[in-house]
């Protein structure tokens, strides 16, 4: 009559919930690196099998035993090269997913723009008092040039979310490579991606 999920224990709960505990409600840019890094790799292995995620965001990351994040909830992921079918969460959507143009793995990555801002800002950029808004919101704003920070970012971190907030899915970093785009940034030049995916890299938080 019932079937039952066993999943292994992820104690470090919903990133979601952690990055609320922080000063200011947001990460340093040091350690949202680190976050940003899990997520990339995270799409790296997804998209290699052709599936596009389509529900990026805080809550469906989640903090394993040593600090590092595993993407949780897969309901909405699809198996395809384009789709046009539109579903997410508001705040993250694309504007080719609103507009229900098609769309494919692009979609991901501007969803991982929207993480990367929110997780030194505490804050989508697009949000709205309503989810028309927020929509209008992310289709009429014109550059992402314009994206204003609460405290002192650095270029290559305003770079790289510029690049993935690109109105257009063809001009949007990793379009044309993936992720392999996104690890030829400035802003992970000098990021340790081998001691990541060996898991030999300290963690933020355990």
């Amino acid at each position: 009559k019932m079937i039952f999920f066993l999943t292994e224990l992820c104690p470090g709960g919903e990133l979601y919930g952690h990055l609320r505990d922080q000063e200011n409600g947001a990460y340093t840019e040091k350690n949202a690196q680190f976050y940003a890094a899990c997520v990339v790799e995270g799409l790296r292995a997804i998209h290699a099998k052709t599936i596009v995620y389509r529900d990026l965001k805080m809550e469906n990351l989640i903090i394993d035993e040593i600090g590092y994040l595993k993407i949780v909830d897969f309901g909405l992921a699809k198996k395809t090269e384009k789709t046009f079918t539109s579903c997410g969460t508001p705040e993250y959507m694309s504007p080719e997913m609103i507009l229900n143009s098609g769309h494919n793995r692009c979609v991901d990555y501007w969803a991982f723009g929207i993480l990367m801002f929110e997780l030194v800002n505490g804050v989508t950029p697009f949000v709205g008092g309503e989810v028309m808004e927020t929509y209008e919101n992310i289709l009429e704003h014109k550059s992402s040039e314009k994206l204003s920070y609460k405290h002192e970012i650095s270029r290559d971190f305003q770079r790289l979310v510029r690049g993935l907030l690109k109105k257009r899915p063809s001009r949007r970093l990793g379009s044309r490579r993936g992720t392999v785009d996104i690890l030829s940034s400035s802003f992970f030049e000098a990021f340790e991606f081998e001691e990541l995916r060996n898991r030999s890299l300290a963690a933020p938080f355990l």
